[in-house]
């Protein structure tokens, strides 16, 4: 398998990420200064390891997010890997906000979201494991 798409919220200069960044190929982040090449890198640092998300402090929390959390979601997919449908479905949450929430239907992926209270720094994963070529 391997890492297919990201999407990150609330870390450093990261606010929200509206879709998930589509990594394929990519070997490189290529862009001007103060573009976010560096958070996407740390983020995934985070997210692969251990010690870099213990190391997490308050500074790494965006300041101009309205949740208070981070939140790190990756895709990972198999080498085969082919998108066959892709939609959006906006849901209103408890609290009265909607929420947009993104679907995708491909063969054998693995989806892994971390998120990280800025309050508790308490890290939850959740995990999706889905086969469509049934």
């Amino acid at each position: 398998m391997y890492l297919s798409k990201v999407k990150i919220n609330g870390y450093r200069g990261i606010n929200k990420m509206d879709n998930f960044l589509d990594i394929g190929n990519l070997t490189a982040f290529v862009g001007r200064n103060d573009v976010g090449k560096s958070t996407i890198i740390n983020a995934l640092d985070v997210f692969f390891n251990e010690s870099s998300l213990k190391a997490l402090s308050g500074s790494d929390f965006n300041h101009n997010s309205t949740e208070s959390k981070i939140e790190i979601e990756c895709i990972f997919a198999e080498p085969s890997h082919k998108l066959r449908e892709y939609w959006t479905e906006t849901k209103k949450k408890e609290d009265g906000i909607d929420e947009q929430i993104e679907y995708y239907k491909t063969d054998d992926v693995l989806q892994i979201k971390l998120a990280v209270d800025k309050e508790t720094k308490k890290a939850s994963y959740w995990v999706w494991v889905e086969d469509y070529k049934n």
